[in-house]
């Protein structure tokens, strides 16, 4: 998890210096990186419920 963290922050730190591309490629980034988690999340609740 620390390491994701890591690699997250080295994706986003050289965005931040250009504003205008950073608003562009942040969702994207963002969006893939908490994709798996949603998925896994939602895959235990109907795993429970069943």
């Amino acid at each position: 998890m620390t390491f994701t963290s890591i690699i997250l922050a080295a994706h986003i730190s050289p965005l931040l210096y250009k504003p205008k591309v950073s608003f562009r490629c942040l969702g994207p980034l963002v969006l893939s990186f908490l994709a798996p988690f949603v998925y896994s999340s939602i895959g235990i609740v109907f795993f429970l419920l069943k």
